[in-house]
């Protein structure tokens, strides 16, 4: 007769432990810095919300658009009363968008850093 007892478990050590693609595979190296290099891009990222916060109650001094990262633009806003408040209508529109952009160049730039 066969005996079929399952082998025992033998738990991994402590000091490594393993990481997991999301399909199972473990993480190679590569794969632990791509997903460190989301992580930073992640809590790095503006909101929309507060960006409106900022166009509403400063947006004539550029101040959405020093927090969006752009402090060439918000310098020229803050002299000329966001372009005559003609810049500040077309935020109001496009502000969504500058956001989106902001937050992938800012993830474009945290992954050159990491050599992702």
């Amino acid at each position: 007769m066969s005996d079929n007892t399952p082998a025992p478990y033998e738990p991994q050590s402590a000091s490594t432990p393993t990481q997991y693609a999301p399909q199972g595979a473990p993480m190679t190296a590569i794969d632990q810095r791509v997903a460190m290099a989301e992580m930073a891009a992640i809590s790095q990222q503006k909101s929309t919300g507060i960006a409106y916060a900022f166009w509403f109650f400063l947006g004539a001094f550029g101040a959405h658009k020093f927090y969006l990262g752009r402090p060439g633009i918000g310098i020229a806003y803050f002299f000329t009363f966001g372009f005559l408040t003609i810049g500040l209508w077309i935020d109001l529109f496009t502000l969504p968008k500058q956001v989106r952009d902001a937050n992938l160049l800012r993830r474009a730039q945290v992954r050159t850093q990491m050599g992702v």
